[in-house]
């Protein structure tokens, strides 16, 4: 059974693009818990369930959303894909940690 106790960290790294002007090279971590203990990953509805969560978290550790970056009216096409950068990151260390933990969760994108 694929029911465990437990939460995982999604780690986010924000590219120092991501964070403002003044940032220069500086690298942000941030690491945000996903509960799945309530979760039964042996189905489909318990996968989908912990991928929105790890969705959910990984858009909010990168800032909610790319229009809340004050350069979002001057480059929101670069703000976006930073943003886009961001959330891939996050959700890719966040299944390399369940994959570490021997649970697999499949992600379209």
């Amino acid at each position: 059974m694929f029911r465990r106790m437990g939460m995982i960290g999604a780690v986010v790294v924000v590219l120092a693009a991501a964070q403002g002007a003044n940032a220069g090279n500086e690298t942000i971590t941030m690491r945000t818990q996903v509960h799945y203990s309530d979760l039964n990953l042996a189905t489909p509805a318990g996968q989908a369930a912990l991928r929105a969560r790890l969705d959910s978290a990984a858009a909010r550790s990168c800032g909610g959303s790319p229009v809340f970056d004050v350069r979002y009216r001057e480059a929101p096409e670069f703000v976006r894909r930073q943003f886009e950068l961001c959330r891939a990151e996050a959700i890719g260390r966040a299944q390399a940690d369940l994959n570490e933990r021997g649970i697999r969760v499949a992600f379209n994108r």
